[in-house]
């Protein structure tokens, strides 16, 4: 059965890591479920763009909106809305729409790279885990190794034959996960693409 997994903006801001949160996503084949399906608010799109923009002033309009168009389009019927945002106690208010809407959608986990909010959740009582995407990718690699190594082959076929990129001694797509901040899930994928 998929579980609900709401991803922080930071995520949707990495090309990398939206790459793989839709290549396991969409990555399953046709008659097995996905090992889980990405939830979202507009908040948390917009924050991406937001951030997008704000680091990238002179990028066509195209280049900010294209993606979270996308991201909008694939995952239209998981959308969480019309939530209240509550007050969690937690010191950076602005996250406090991402708790809120992890109770709104009852999800089982929330995926970020802000290792404040991943340490706040441990030390409350949510019915939601955090966790980084460094951990969250090492997991669903536990639960389903055979998708995430064709996954990973495929995107390392991507860079060589699309992108015309081929790393000497390291494969691109592990090169490209380690920047991501996924240092513990790329040594895994580097171990199944040798």
């Amino acid at each position: 059965m998929s579980i609900p997994v709401l991803f922080d903006a930071n995520i949707w801001y990495s090309r990398t890591l939206t790459d793989w949160c839709f290549l396991l996503f969409l990555g399953s084949d046709k008659d097995v479920e996905p090992p889980f399906f990405p939830v979202w608010t507009e908040d948390i799109i917009a924050e991406a763009q937001y951030h997008l923009r704000r680091n990238n002033p002179h990028a066509p309009e195209g280049a900010i909106s294209k993606r979270s168009k996308r991201i909008r389009g694939a995952l239209a019927e998981w959308e969480i809305s019309g939530f209240v945002v509550g007050n969690y106690g937690y010191a950076d208010i602005h996250d406090h729409h991402v708790l809120s809407a992890a109770v709104a959608g009852n999800v089982q986990y929330v995926v970020t790279s802000d290792r404040g909010l991943v340490d706040y959740v441990d030390s409350q009582q949510f019915l939601f885990d955090v966790l980084t995407p460094d951990d969250f990718f090492c997991h669903i690699f536990e639960a389903f190794p055979g998708l995430c190594k064709r996954v990973a082959q495929e995107n390392e076929a991507y860079w060589e034959k699309v992108k015309g990129v081929k790393a000497a001694d390291r494969s691109t797509t592990v090169v490209m996960l380690e920047r991501s901040g996924c240092p513990n899930f790329a040594t895994v994928i580097d171990s199944v693409l040798r």
